[in-house]
């Protein structure tokens, strides 16, 4: 049997068990063919053998469709097909001529006779697929709904045309006169206008058609059906330029009028689908030019970060080398050198502090993550930045005295304070205004938020505003970091930040953020003597970091091994595994990281203790680092005594 897995479930959810199907065919098995897939499709039909039993059927029953073999044993096909177009009954019947046949002469004497379609008897489905068609169109004519405005004066013509709209499914509204007609167009809305050409009255047919063309709102496009006795093609082509949509000849047949009818009424509604799908694509299409828009700048500081992150290691590396140098002469210098070296460690923790913010910017900065009182640490920046907000500025504060809490770095959370005042003063230097500060919670978020009834900000550079480097003020006032280092802490602290502004009325910088109550515990151990005794292996790819490492730490007594990069560690480390006792390595080195490293050592060494120095990272907190086996986790530039004191901590828990 063949295959009607597709048609049948086509058929089925259109529901045609309304059809009515006449089969003539005298073929048995073709019949049974036909009969499994009409009963399976639930179509109401009858299969008869001749053309005989079709008159007879036809002769009190109304089919939808016809089905015949181009052989009958009673009357040639084709001859039976012109008998059925001379009878008022079928002669708008759809025929479909069935044959096994492939004679081109065949197929064009049975159009000219007025076949609908040719199937061959061996492709059924193509058959369904007609059927489908024909129910789906019988359906959506059925299913047409529309407000007719229809002009016609002589009364009898127009009561024949509205009985025949009407038992169509149309509303009609009749009018005699053009001027009637307009009047009426102008007030109600209509789906199609139906218009004799020739009326009675100063307007005729063809000047309502212009008048409505004419119309200024979208009412001006709607269909126009155009009536007329005169049969002349100059006329209809005259009616055509005029903005008729289709044109119907009197007399005309009831089912042609209502198909055109229905045609235009159709074409209207999908017209007007069409544009609203239209507009809400064009809709879409702004949301997604600002979604790629965000995301530009979201990969724009993203680069901008991974750059910014590989100079602060270098810059880090540097750091190190100068400060642990002067760690060392500021320990074994006279008096007269002391001031010098202070100097030095004093320029070294600045130059770390900028790495730090450029850290924050790529977001591979360290943070001191902890839980944090945020309704504190929100009130001790606004006490930061009052000295440097003038009198005619006010300060309101709306900050809730509910203890809430998220995990976050106290440091950035003044970042964020100060930076977004800072803009606001800003912005009413001149003028003075209103600073309004507020903290509140919500569900399971904290909104703060910072307002200002400053300038305000342009459409176009609200879209540029947490871009780096972006700024509106002058050379000598702002850097244009600020408010892209206040997106990325966001960032990194889960939350959403937007901004709500127009030109002339003010600012507000809303921020969203996660609340918590998480802690993670800090590990102290207090230890003052910084002298040791043991073995260090030391991994550093920077010569000369690994140089003062190895000097420092073999002036307070230890013994170390220099390797340049991970693989090589690892292989020395293989051939005496018991001969050291602590691990000092860098993270990212050729070969083999130092995290790396570290999951090979401890294979090996369980026990093994292990510190990770490294200029930037791009893992998530030092809670996880340790959770790895690693003991320690230090940021670049490393203080040598901080350096020390770790690496003997963990000795002396080894030895005990």
């Amino acid at each position: 049997m063949h295959d009607l897995s597709y048609f049948t479930v086509e058929l089925i959810e259109h529901g045609l068990k309304w059809m009515n199907i006449l089969i003539i065919e005298p073929s048995s098995t073709f019949q049974n063919i036909i009969d499994v897939d009409l009963k399976v499709l639930g179509i109401s039909y009858h299969i008869v053998s001749t053309a005989k039993d079709a008159k007879d059927i036809l002769s009190s029953s109304k089919f939808d469709l016809i089905c015949m073999s181009l052989h009958l044993p009673d009357i040639y096909g084709l001859d039976f097909c012109e008998q059925l177009r001379q009878s008022d009954s079928t002669s708008l019947s759809p025929i479909l001529l069935l044959t096994t046949e492939e004679d081109k002469s065949i197929r064009n004497r049975a159009f000219k006779l007025g076949v609908t379609d040719i199937y061959h008897k061996q492709d059924i489905n193509s058959l369904l697929q007609y059927i489908t068609y024909l129910s789906q169109q019988s359906n959506l004519y059925k299913k047409v709904e529309g407000n007719i405005l229809y002009v016609e004066d002589k009364q009898s013509q127009a009561d024949a045309v509205i009985s025949i709209l009407q038992e169509a499914g149309l509303t009609v509204n009749h009018y005699l006169t053009a001027e009637a007609a307009y009047d009426k167009f102008c007030e109600s809305d209509y789906d199609l206008l139906i218009t004799d050409v020739v009326l009675q009255g100063d307007i005729s047919g063809l000047g309502l058609v212009r008048m409505i063309r004419s119309s200024e709102s979208g009412k001006g496009m709607l269909p126009i059906l155009a009536l007329s006795g005169i049969e002349h093609s100059s006329r209809k082509i005259e009616l055509l330029r005029s903005g008729v949509n289709d044109y119907v000849s009197k007399p005309f047949l009831p089912e042609e009028l209502t198909t055109r009818a229905k045609n235009l009424v159709l074409t209207k509604r999908l017209t007007e689908e069409t544009d609203r799908v239209n507009n809400e694509l064009l809709a879409r299409n702004l949301e997604l030019k600002e979604t790629q828009e965000k995301l530009m700048n979201s990969q724009k500081l993203e680069a901008l970060g991974v750059m910014a992150g590989g100079i602060a290691h270098e810059f880090n590396n540097a750091l190190a080398v100068i400060s642990g140098s002067a760690e060392m002469l500021l320990a074994t210098s006279p008096n007269s050198s002391e001031i010098q070296a202070n100097r030095i460690l004093q320029a070294t923790d600045k130059a770390s502090k900028l790495v730090s913010q450029i850290l924050t910017f790529s977001q591979m900065d360290i943070e001191n993550i902890n839980q944090i009182n945020l309704t504190a640490t929100v009130l001790e920046s606004v006490n930061m930045v009052r000295s440097y907000i003038p009198s005619n500025v006010e300060v309101q504060l709306d900050i809730t005295s509910e203890y809430i809490s998220i995990m976050g770095d106290t440091t950035q959370i003044h970042q964020i304070i100060i930076n977004l005042c800072m803009n606001a003063f800003h912005s009413m230097e001149s003028e003075g205004g209103i600073l309004q500060i507020s903290l509140s919670k919500s569900s399971e978020s904290l909104v703060l938020k910072v307002s200002d009834t400053g300038c305000g900000i342009t459409h176009d550079n609200k879209q540029k505003i947490f871009d780096p480097f972006f700024t509106t003020k002058e050379v000598d006032k702002g850097t244009g970091l600020g408010l892209s280092v206040v997106y990325r802490i966001i960032q990194n602290l889960k939350g959403i930040i937007t901004v709500d502004s127009e030109l002339g009325n003010g600012t507000t910088f809303t921020i969203t953020l996660p609340e918590s109550s998480e802690t993670i515990p800090v590990e102290a151990c207090d230890v003052v003597d910084i002298r040791g005794t043991g073995h260090i292996l030391i991994v550093e790819d920077e010569e000369s970091l690994a140089q003062l490492y190895k000097e420092y730490l073999e002036s307070i007594g230890y013994i170390t091994t220099v390797r340049e990069n991970g693989l090589s560690a690892l292989n020395t480390f293989k051939e005496q595994p018991n001969n050291f006792d602590l691990i000092l390595t860098d993270n990212s080195m050729p070969k083999l990281t130092g995290e790396e490293l570290a999951k090979e050592l401890l294979l090996i060494r369980p026990e093994l203790p292990i510190i990770l120095a490294t200029g930037y990272n791009n893992m998530a907190t030092e809670k996880q680092i340790q959770n790895s086996g690693i003991r320690k986790y230090l940021i670049k530039p490393v203080k040598l005594g901080a350096l020390a004191r770790a690496i003997k901590s963990y000795l002396v828990k080894e030895n005990n």
